[in-house]
């Protein structure tokens, strides 16, 4: 087993994660700005 390599996959994994959670959050807020607009 190589634990760097672990180390590497996981973070690489988390910042994936990170990415689609921020992704969704600028989805959503986007949504509501164009609604705000919108009303």
């Amino acid at each position: 087993m190589h634990g760097g390599l672990f180390a590497i996959e996981l973070s690489i994994s988390m910042l994936t994660d990170i990415g689609h959670i921020l992704l969704t959050i600028a989805f959503l807020s986007n949504m509501r700005w164009t609604l705000d607009k919108r009303a």
